[in-house]
């Protein structure tokens, strides 16, 4: 989450900077922000904005949104989406060992064989699994995981997952990005896609916790 006074950038989805400026409010899928210097073009009701915050915490966030309004030098953007956040990988991705089942294909149509990639112009299409597929996760990020299968899926594959996290289940898309042959079967790195930002909050706290965890564990072993 962004917070107030954090410094950001103001781009069309072409990356041209519109402005550059501040937080002003950041709740749940909005953020208003406070333009400074602007440049020659605006933006008109419904257009699609990307907002790149700074932030001394968690680094540089990246958000998708759509402009709610755009007067006096100020923006509100709405269905925000977090797409990137450059942080160090140590912060943010904890090993687990946690047994998750995948409920469903996405991109395919009813008939297709769950786990390839199918061209089809329904990428919305959603294949419900009759029995849940049991995987387990190896690491996890507030961006991604990785997940352990005994069988290899072809990355571009997106996959409807359900994360035990502790405050409440996360019933979250994933689309493999890669897939390595490792002892005991085959690790997919997977990304978390169009996500909510309060669901990105949820794992970040929960990959904090987890850390503290396994540090506290293995302060008391030594």
């Amino acid at each position: 989450m962004a917070f107030e006074a954090d410094p950001c950038e103001l781009r069309t989805p072409e990356g041209e900077l519109i402005a550059r400026g501040f937080v002003r409010e950041h709740e749940d899928d909005t953020l208003v922000i406070d333009a400074q210097s602007l440049g020659n073009t605006w933006f008109d009701e419904g257009d699609v904005a990307v907002v790149e915050v700074f932030d001394a915490d968690r680094g540089a966030l990246t958000y998708h949104g759509a402009v709610e309004f755009a007067a006096a030098k100020r923006v509100r953007l709405r269905d925000l989406r977090l797409q990137v956040a450059r942080q160090q990988r140590s912060a943010v991705r904890v090993p687990t060992d946690l047994p998750v089942p995948i409920v469903a294909q996405l991109g395919v149509e009813p008939g297709e064989e769950p786990g390839t990639v199918v061209a089809t112009a329904d990428v919305s299409a959603v294949v419900e699994l009759s029995t849940p597929w049991m995987v387990t996760v190896i690491d996890l990020s507030a961006h991604g995981l990785r997940f352990l299968a005994e069988q290899r899926v072809d990355p571009g594959t997106r996959w409807r997952v359900v994360l035990p996290a502790p405050r409440r289940s996360l019933d979250l898309v994933v689309e493999v990005v890669r897939a390595d042959e490792v002892r005991g079967g085959v690790a997919h790195g997977a990304r978390f896609v169009d996500a909510h930002e309060r669901d990105h909050d949820v794992l970040f706290g929960w990959v904090l916790d987890l850390q503290r965890q396994q540090l506290a564990l293995r302060a008391e072993r030594r």
